[in-house]
């Protein structure tokens, strides 16, 4: 009896220290069904705990305007920089986070061309690496620079082309 209540106090704790996270969390079992959900996850997803628990995951993230309004709100709301880039490393779309390191509002950045923001010395070996990670130095609105670690992630195209940049 003493170790099971042990057991239910350390999952409490666990579950009060996920909901204080500043990241969305969401556990499942095997069949996909939510059975946690903390409250950065509600705030992403705009489910609460009593929602999306017992339900699968799935019908979460399909259920409202579909996966593309979630991902698109997974990305503004998102508390690290993104950037969408187009083949020519021209910036389609930026979160407030991305712009904000820069020092530039998100609308200020579209169109414009990311090896401008980029360090001269790292954009040379920028243009050699397609996708992948890699420490490189932006340059912010005031002339400074910011190190950044970059994940650069290609969206293919239904023909298999690169189309994007993430």
């Amino acid at each position: 009896m003493a170790g099971r209540l042990f057991e239910q106090a350390q999952a409490a704790g666990l579950l009060r220290i996920l909901d204080a996270a500043p990241d969305a969390f969401v556990s499942m079992d095997a069949d996909g069904v939510v059975r946690t959900w903390n409250v950065a996850a509600e705030r992403l997803l705009g489910w609460s705990e009593c929602e999306a628990v017992g339900r699968p995951l799935s019908e979460l993230l399909s259920d409202r305007a579909g996966a593309e309004e979630q991902s698109r709100a997974a990305f503004e709301a998102s508390p690290l920089g993104m950037a969408i880039t187009d083949d020519l490393g021209r910036y389609v779309q930026v979160n407030a986070a991305y712009a904000r390191m820069l020092g530039y509002e998100p609308a200020a950045l579209a169109g414009c061309d990311s090896r401008e923001f980029t360090d001269p010395d790292d954009a040379a070996g920028a243009a050699r690496v397609p996708a992948g990670v890699r420490q490189v130095r932006l340059v912010r609105a005031d002339g400074t620079r910011v190190w950044a670690r970059v994940t650069i992630t290609a969206i293919r195209g239904p023909d298999g082309g690169r189309r994007l940049l993430v």
